[in-house]
């Protein structure tokens, strides 16, 4: 049985909410929600007008949780949850196929992380 793909956005969009402010939503067009910092930063020897936080988008086969910060701090990866961690494909794209509460938990509190993350880094 395919997952409802679309339960399962409309269920984690919600905690990116939360994150705004400091964060604005970039992109919400139903299948998108993109978070960003407003921040002018320097990073990776580059000045940019703000700093991609984390989104949720559908895709095929899965929801895609993407959490930016994992680039910004590496050893947040050893912080997250097990749940949330054995979905992670590539560097920092998550691939949901059901939500119960441990995951929403383990995306809450990685989200949590990232924030505070950025404030560190004076991102925002």
């Amino acid at each position: 049985m395919k997952p409802d793909l679309t339960t399962i956005y409309e269920t984690i969009k919600p905690l990116l909410q939360k994150h705004v402010p400091p964060f604005i939503a970039i992109r919400d067009d139903g299948k998108r929600y993109e978070l960003s910092s407003t921040k002018e930063i320097e990073f990776m020897g580059k000045k940019r007008n703000g700093v991609y936080f984390a989104a949720v988008m559908i895709k095929k086969n899965f929801v895609g949780f993407y959490l930016m910060t994992i680039y910004a701090q590496p050893r947040l990866v050893q912080e997250l949850g097990p749940d949330l961690k054995k979905r992670l494909k590539g560097k920092s794209c998550f691939q949901i196929t059901k939500t119960d509460k441990a995951i929403l938990a383990q995306i809450k509190k990685a989200l949590a992380d990232g924030q505070k993350c950025y404030k560190k880094l004076g991102w925002v």
